[in-house]
């Protein structure tokens, strides 16, 4: 199986610099993506001493905005729809109790996002780690 680190991409370089801070700028775009990444990933080897798992993951990136009055991140996609089912055996959620609270409109039918909670025997496979 695989696992994905699902991540709020800020797509305002102004609220990636308010909250990330001067010494932490990353571009626009997927290029800022991939440097973030990269961030990631030493911050992995070099705090965590998980350099091997933090070049098996996979890394999601939906797009997202920051909310001063809530002081968090929200998506500006329903994550549900966004993340195909297919793609990850287990999801890890940076924050989800954020999630829960500011939901985007849905205009499809759900793609299988899947939750501890709503997982069926079936799925017992498939997990979202929060």
């Amino acid at each position: 199986g695989s696992v994905a680190l699902v991540i709020p991409w800020l797509e305002s370089s102004e609220e990636r610099n308010k909250l990330y801070g001067a010494t932490n700028k990353f571009s626009d775009g997927p290029q800022g993506m991939k440097e973030q990444e990269q961030w990631i990933k030493q911050y992995a080897k070099e705090r965590c001493d998980m350099e091997v798992e933090a070049n098996e993951l996979k890394y999601i990136w939906y797009p997202a905005f920051y909310l001063a009055s809530f002081g968090s991140i929200f998506p500006k996609v329903d994550l549900c729809n966004y993340i195909p089912s297919e793609l990850v055996d287990v999801a890890i959620l940076e924050e989800p109790e954020h999630l829960n609270w500011f939901r985007m409109p849905n205009k499809e039918p759900s793609s299988g996002c899947v939750s501890a909670a709503a997982s069926s025997e079936a799925d017992d496979e498939k997990q979202v780690v929060g």
